[in-house]
C-alpha cells in the first residue's frame, strides 16, 4: 500500500482496466485504485473515499480526459438505481469486459484459458419480459429498490424492459395515489405468448373495482388482473409451448435464452447419449426443449421446488413428450436418484443450471462420484463456475468448449455454457 496515501487524497490517474461492476481500476505507485464509474482510457482527477489492506476506492473529481469507450448513460435514474453497471461504456467494450471477468477467474483458480472466447450479444436494451416493483407507502409509488438497498427508485420506466412494460408501469404509477387504499406490496409485469402483457397486484386489501375497469380500458389486451398471483398464463420459447404461474421463475430475456437453448441442442447432438439428466432444472425448459428435440432419448428433470416440478410436468403433458420425466428432489443425491432409476454414468450427459452460488459441495462430490463421461454446466456467475471447473480438472475432466452469453446486457451479469468431458 501507498503508506502516505491517506483518505480525501487527490490524485491524477490514467484508468488501465475495468470490472464488471462499473469500476475503472488504476494504480498509484503499484498500488490498486478502484475508480466509480471510470472507463478504460480515462484520465482523472479523483479523490480516495476508502482505503483497504490490498486496495483503494475512489470517486472522480475531475475527467480529464475522455476515453473513446465512454459513452453517456441514458438512464435518468443511473446512478440512484444501481441495477445497471455499464450503460457508461459501449456495448463492445461492455462485452469485453464480461470476457475479461470470466479468464480473470478462470485464471485465479489456475485455469489459464488461451482460446478465442465467443461471446453472444443481441439487444442492449427493451429485452426483459418482467419486471417487479415494490409499492413505497411514503412517495405513494411503485419503483425498484436501489442496489443493495431497501430504498425504492420511483418507476418512470426501464431502458432494459419492453415497451409495453414501461407503459403500464408508468401508467398506473399515475393512479398509485388511488390503489393506495387497498394496500398494495408489489406489483409483477409480464410479456407472454402473442406479446400479450400479464399484470399481478399483491394486495392485503380489494382493489376498487373501477380502477380495475379504467386499467382495462387503457389497456384492452391485458390479459390477467389479480390480487395475487395468476396461474397458468402461457408463454412459449422457440417450438415449446409453456404455462407458467406469475411466481414461478423463467429468463427475463427470451432471445438470448434461445440461443442458449440452441447452443446446448448443438452440444448435446455432437454427443448423442441415451440418457440426459437436467439437475436444478426448476420448471424444465431447458431438459423439455431438448426432450423435444431428440425424442429417442430419455430426460430426467431434478429439482428441489415442488411447484418448479409440477410446472414443468404439465409443461410435458401440453408439448405432449413422453421420453422425460421429473423427479422432485435434492440434486446433491443425483448418484442415489441414477442407482434408484438404473442409469448407468457412461452413457449420460448431466447437465447442470444451478444458482449464483453455483454446485453445492454435496451436489460436486456427487457427479464427481457418478462420474458422466459428460457434463455440461450453464452458470450465471463467472466466480463459482471458475470455482467448480477447478475441481472438476482436478478429476479428470477436461474443458471442451465454453461460450458466453450477455443475457443481461447493461448489468454486471452475464451466462456461460461450458461442456466438460471426462479423460
Amino acid at each position: 500500500m501507498v503508506t502516505q496515501m491517506q483518505v480525501n487524497d487527490i490524485y491524477n490517474v490514467n484508468i488501465t482496466d475495468m470490472n464488471e461492476f462499473g469500476n475503472g481500476i488504476a494504480k498509484i505507485d503499484g498500488f490498486v485504485v478502484f475508480v466509480m464509474n471510470a472507463v478504460s482510457g480515462d484520465t482523472a482527477e479523483i479523490k480516495i473515499n476508502e482505503i483497504r489492506k490490498k486496495y483503494a476506492k475512489a470517486e472522480i473529481v475531475k475527467l480529464l480526459q475522455k476515453s473513446s469507450d465512454r459513452t453517456y448513460p441514458p438512464c435518468q435514474d443511473y446512478d440512484e438505481c444501481g441495477g445497471c453497471t455499464l450503460q457508461h461504456v459501449n456495448f463492445k467494450l461492455e462485452n469485453n469486459i464480461k470476457k475479461n471477468t470470466l479468464i480473470s477467474s478462470l485464471k485465479k483458480n489456475g485455469i489459464l484459458w488461451t482460446e478465442k472466447l465467443e461471446i453472444t450479444a443481441l439487444s442492449r436494451y427493451n429485452y426483459r419480459n418482467k419486471i417487479t416493483l415494490h409499492f413505497s407507502e411514503k412517495q405513494s409509488a411503485f419503483g425498484l429498490y436501489s442496489e443493495k438497498t431497501h430504498n425504492i427508485v420511483i418507476f418512470k420506466g426501464c431502458l432494459l424492459c419492453d415497451p409495453i412494460i414501461n407503459e403500464i408501469g408508468t401508467y398506473i404509477n399515475s393512479i398509485a395515489s388511488s390503489l393506495a387504499p387497498s394496500k398494495p406490496e408489489y406489483l409483477t409485469i409480464w410479456i407472454g405468448i402473442d406479446n400479450i402483457p400479464s399484470l399481478s397486484i399483491k394486495t392485503l386489501k380489494n382493489i376498487d373495482g373501477k380502477i380495475l375497469n379504467e386499467l382495462l380500458f387503457k389497456f384492452p389486451n391485458l390479459s390477467f388482473i389479480a390480487n395475487n398471483t395468476i396461474d397458468n398464463y402461457e408463454d412459449s420459447i422457440l417450438d415449446l409451448r409453456m404455462k407458467y404461474s406469475s411466481v414461478s421463475f423463467r429468463q427475463v430475456n427470451k432471445n438470448v435464452f434461445s440461443e442458449i437453448l440452441k447452443h446446448i441442442e448443438g452440444l448435446v447432438s455432437e454427443n448423442y447419449n441415451k440418457t440426459i439428466i437436467d439437475l436444478y432444472c426448476g420448471s424444465g425448459v431447458i431438459s423439455l426443449y431438448l426432450a423435444k428435440h431428440f425424442q429417442k432419448t430419455s430426460f430426467y428433470g431434478i429439482e428441489i421446488d415442488n411447484n418448479a416440478v409440477e410446472n414443468a410436468r404439465m409443461n410435458a403433458k401440453i408439448n405432449k413428450l413422453e421420453n422425460i420425466s421429473f423427479i422432485c428432489e435434492d440434486s446433491s443425491y443425483i448418484k442415489k436418484i441414477c442407482e434408484k432409476i438404473n442409469i448407468s454414468p457412461f452413457d449420460t450427459i448431466v447437465i447442470v443450471d444451478p444458482p449464483r452460488s453455483g454446485l453445492s459441495s454435496e451436489s460436486l462430490n456427487s457427479i464427481l462420484t457418478l462420474k458422466p463421461y459428460l457434463l455440461i454446466y450453464v452458470s450465471c456467475n463467472p466466480q463459482s463456475l471458475s470455482r467448480d471447473m477447478k475441481l472438476l480438472l482436478l478429476n479428470k475432466y477436461h474443458i471442451k468448449s465454453l461460450k458466453m452469453f450477455n443475457m443481461f446486457p447493461s448489468t454486471s451479469h452475464v451466462e456461460c455454457v461450458t461442456l466438460m468431458t471426462r479423460n
